[in-house]
């Protein structure tokens, strides 16, 4: 006789060769917090400011005096500390009238963070620092370098708004920076991990060629690291535009125009698939949120529309700092995030498996909002490197800006994507109404387990685990079960695997297995339900638990 955990390696194999069922639909769980209730409002290059090292989330938050605060939180972003560390100084942004005003942050594989931070102030003074930090150790850190002047040896005069950091694999450091008047420059650190106490970094070119503007810059590194730019493009009107460099041969693969007449600001995420996502604005009003995905084999695909609003549904916010993208490093699944003005100014989660035409919408994050400085300048956490310290797995790490008030808060939305949920209605016993539930979350390679409880006791019930909760074959779900004598009950799962078990003598079963390793199931949705023998309950004897769902994760 085969172990339990044996079968079930065998019986998943069997339910991942049947079709699935659309995604997730149900609501997901998520927890809001606040980082800072009295932030300075940021520059639009601050557009990654969040990961994790360690056990910790770390989010950077600029305070009304220029000072760079590394705020901190222990329990996955339900609340929120101040770390004591302070990335700069009187000299490098702590200043009464050009106070610190953008940052970004970036993780390594040993848990590091890099950090770089701007100066901005238009017409003739623009400037730009890095440092990174051991989070472990603040007594260890490299000092403050004035990018501007010592690694872009530019003037506090020429004119600039590229700033990004990504690591790639090796560990390198890439940066962006001013290269000459608003055009952005790409930089790699002359070490990994840009080690040492004064680290080095060395120009690999600017992104947009001579002559054209390369503003509002993104840098993110893919699977083969090849470092994608994507940036506002001036040439031929507004566009956004898309350069990639690849060290291995040092070559860049030369402007792409991703879309004319578009908003000054694109942004993307990679996966380990060697997939490039990325999202941006169009139009002039009518406008567009629009979608493009990039491979090495098949290059750019068409544009996919996520939404569509008028000038009118606007109002008087603000579409251009509204959005962002994240990837699922495994399966390849995009997650757009964004203010839906289409949805009254919602900010919502929508994803795109590789397979899928279109985005579905998961789940409304944040409520319909009419003030014109909601949800604005979103950043989520996930990096492609150092996987999966910092990757999008089950996770959605969101901070955001809420300027709606007398105050700048910077604001924390945690939603995670395999939370397991139940859906319909569980049917009343002859003494209680059987419940199901879930133990550990449903990771590869990991312990899981389902649970039937408030059964009734020493019976006999069914476990079903199933691929869809739309199919039976050729009958719809759910299926009503009164013509088995069991009015009020419910299949709501395929029947692609079913196991028997006996209750306990308190109307209990505990259906234990481990997760089999394989990275293939990572993304899947299962359906769950367990059937009971109950004679008394109704004249079939027969009563059902509600349905469970589960996306396993890597």
């Amino acid at each position: 006789m085969k172990s339990l955990a044996t079968a079930i390696v065998c019986l998943f194999c069997a339910v991942l060769s049947a079709p699935l069922s659309a995604p997730l639909s149900a609501p997901l769980s998520a927890q809001s917090a606040v980082i800072d209730a009295n932030a300075r409002p940021t520059g639009a290059t601050s557009r990654s400011t969040i990961v994790r090292s360690g056990k910790n989330l770390y989010n950077l938050s600029i305070k009304m005096d220029g000072a760079l605060r590394l705020m901190r939180s222990a329990d996955n972003g339900a609340t929120w500390t101040d770390s004591g560390f302070q990335l700069n100084d009187k000299s490098s942004g702590i200043d009464v009238s050009r106070p610190s005003n953008a940052c970004c942050l970036a993780v390594d594989a040993r848990g590091w963070l890099h950090a770089s931070w701007r100066r901005a102030y238009y017409p003739s003074f623009y400037t730009q620092y890095y440092r990174n930090v051991n989070p472990a150790n603040f007594n260890q850190s490299s000092q403050i370098i004035d990018v501007q002047k010592n690694i872009a040896k530019m003037s506090l005069t020429t004119r600039g708004n590229g700033m990004g950091l990504a690591i790639d694999s090796k560990g390198y450091v890439w940066m962006l920076a001013t290269g000459s008047s608003w055009m952005a420059q790409l930089f790699r650190s002359d070490k990994p991990f840009a080690q040492g106490a004064s680290p080095s970094f060395t120009s690999v070119g600017n992104l947009s060629g001579p002559g054209s503007a390369s503003q509002n810059a993104f840098v993110t590194v893919d699977s083969n690291d090849v470092v994608h730019c994507l940036f506002h493009y001036a040439r031929g009107g507004r566009s956004i535009g898309h350069n990639a460099y690849d060290p291995s041969t040092k070559k860049w693969s030369g402007v792409k125009i991703l879309a004319p007449l578009a908003y000054n600001n694109g942004l993307g995420a990679t996966d380990r698939l060697g997939n490039l996502h990325v999202l941006y604005g169009v139009g002039k009003g009518p406008y567009r949120l629009e979608y493009k995905k990039w491979d090495a084999k098949s290059g750019w695909s068409k544009a996919v529309v996520l939404t569509t609003y008028t000038a009118a549904q606007r109002g008087s916010s603000n579409s251009q700092w509204v959005f962002t993208i994240a990837a699922h490093p495994i399966t390849g699944t995009a997650h757009a995030l964004y203010r839906d003005f289409a949805q009254g100014g919602a900010f919502v989660l929508a994803s795109k498996k590789l397979k899928d035409v279109a985005f579905h919408q998961v789940s409304e994050i944040l409520p319909a909002s009419q003030a014109k400085n909601s949800y604005f300048l979103p950043n989520v956490r996930g990096s492609l490197n150092p996987f999966p310290i910092n990757s999008t797995l089950c996770d959605i790490d969101l901070v955001y800006q809420d300027r709606s008030g007398s105050k700048m808060r910077l604001l924390f939305e945690g939603v995670n994507l395999c939370s397991t949920s139940l859906f319909g209605t569980a049917c009343k016993g002859s003494s209680a109404t059987p419940a199901l539930s879930f133990g550990e979350l449903p990771r590869v390679g990991k312990p899981f387990a389902i649970k039937l409880s408030r059964a009734r006791a020493k019976t006999s019930a069914l476990w079903i685990l199933g691929g869809s909760r739309t199919r039976l074959g050729a009958l719809p779900l759910p299926l009503a079960l009164h013509a088995l004598g069991a009015p009020g009950c419910w299949l709501y799962t395929s029947l692609d695997v079913t196991m028997g078990f006996a209750t306990s003598s308190s109307g209990a079963v505990d259906v234990k297995f481990t997760m089999p390793s394989n990275p293939g199931l990572a993304g899947t949705t299962l359906y769950t339900q367990f059937f009971i023998f109950d004679v008394g309950a109704n004249s079939g004897n027969l009563v059902m638990t509600e349905g469970g769902q589960f996306k396993v994760e890597f």
